[in-house]
């Protein structure tokens, strides 16, 4: 299954502890975040991918532009249909990562040829919800030559739904010529889906065949490709996931997932540099036990969470993960080169109406300080400091909290992924 792994997560240090984590327990989609770059991280813990030069402070450069990855988003959420995310467009969810927006923020330059070697890749892409599946396998040079492709030259990806139903978006830094090459040399078959869109296939029934030459790659995961335009892949374990995108495209399709007023409005409540976020329904704020039960959502004082319709999470451009010294725990360097402010994690709620969205601020907050983690036992606000709270200004029916991660940038992913969510959950 395609996913993720930052640091294991039984215990979060504090700001001034980077000892080991073990992964905790939970519902919410804990397969998909165990493999994501784990085969990179290895390889640059083992100092296969590790160069000398080191990446830059954190922070983003001035002349970076900072409206590109979140307006990319919108971009690609346009594209996809809201029918293909479990309970539409406010069920979600889906996973966000602009990766030519970060590279740039930490002064990674992609077109030298020996980049890949010359990059500690853990230490970029540490801060990134990279869950499609190419980022778990895509360390593999048998990957290039089966797909025509490496994933971390592409620009951006977009991950929606769950398997076997999801779909996966890559972006930017692709050769159509190159990708079709491939295909064809691997075994695809081509299927004409009409406009001009034709469908690479090596079985549209979403079946794992292993003796299929992509079978190493996520047992199914890339059944099904097709270039939706000469810059946007689309990949699926099954051939019905694409048609829907390609119809869409076409017009036949009701609504996109931008579509939902929820959706977007908490996306316009995201900072424009937001590089990678993760957006949920309420439904999945409910909080879990290490058991696996969801519990009800404890009160703060005398308040009551309103109902949160959707919720996105995210981080802004230029964190940077680093390998402890003694190469066990993934962290990050906790204090910015003068001048620079912190990188932020931004959590936005969206409500019904402005006066649940200032409540939501207002007890979010205070759980978050207040209140242990359900999954580890240790306070929330040792795992990220608390910067400020609100009603959004973009938007007035979402509530905008904003955090500092420390030493760990991927802890947001962490939480999600856990559903360790107990600050922003609704009820009481």
């Amino acid at each position: 299954m395609p996913g993720i792994i930052f640091t294991r997560y039984d215990r979060v240090p504090s700001r001034d502890d980077h000892a080991q984590q073990t992964w905790g327990s939970a519902t919410i989609d804990r397969r998909r975040f165990l493999g994501g770059v784990s085969a990179l991280a290895a390889s640059v813990s083992s100092g296969s991918l590790l160069g000398g030069r080191r990446a830059a402070a954190q922070g983003t450069p001035a002349g970076a532009d900072r409206s590109a990855p979140v307006e990319a988003l919108r971009a690609l959420l346009q594209r996809v249909p809201a029918a293909i995310a479990p309970g539409g467009a406010a069920g979600g969810p889906f996973y966000h990562a602009d990766l030519a927006a970060q590279f740039a923020a930490v002064g990674v330059d992609r077109s030298a040829a020996d980049w890949m070697t010359t990059t500690n890749l853990f230490s970029v892409t540490a801060p990134l919800a990279l869950v499609s599946a190419g980022f778990q396998y895509g360390a593999s040079a048998d990957f290039a030559s089966t797909f025509g492709f490496r994933p971390l030259d592409v620009d951006r990806a977009l991950e929606v739904g769950r398997p076997p139903d999801a779909l996966s978006i890559y972006q930017g830094g692709l050769d159509r010529a190159a990708l079709e090459a491939a295909w064809s040399k691997t075994g695809f078959k081509q299927v004409s889906l009409g406009g001009g869109h034709v469908l690479w296939t090596l079985g549209e029934d979403g079946a794992i065949d292993l003796s299929s030459p992509v079978a190493p790659f996520g047992a199914g995961a890339f059944n099904n490709l097709l270039l939706l335009d000469d810059q946007t892949l689309l990949v699926a374990r099954k051939g019905s996931v694409i048609r829907a995108v390609v119809s869409f495209a076409t017009g036949e399709g009701a609504a996109s997932m931008l579509d939902g007023a929820d959706v977007a409005q908490a996306i316009a409540a995201l900072s424009p540099g937001v590089v990678s976020s993760i957006g949920v329904g309420g439904a999945l704020l409910a909080p879990v036990q290490p058991g696996g039960k969801a519990t009800p959502s404890p009160q703060a004082g005398n308040e009551t969470m309103p109902e949160v319709v959707f919720a996105i999470f995210g981080i802004e451009a230029g964190a940077r993960g680093q390998i402890a010294s003694d190469g066990s725990t993934p962290v990050a360097d906790a204090t910015p080169e003068a001048g620079r402010e912190p990188v932020l994690v931004e959590a936005r709620l969206a409500t019904s109406s402005a006066a649940d969205a200032a409540q939501a601020a207002a007890v979010a907050s205070m759980r978050w300080e207040t209140m242990e983690s359900l999954v580890i036992q240790q306070p929330y606000s040792s795992l990220m400091t608390l910067v400020s709270s609100g009603v959004s200004p973009a938007a007035d029916t979402v509530a905008a909290l904003d955090f500092d991660p420390g030493a760990t940038p991927g802890r947001w992913i962490q939480m999600v992924a856990m559903q360790d969510l107990a600050p922003f959950a609704p009820g009481g």
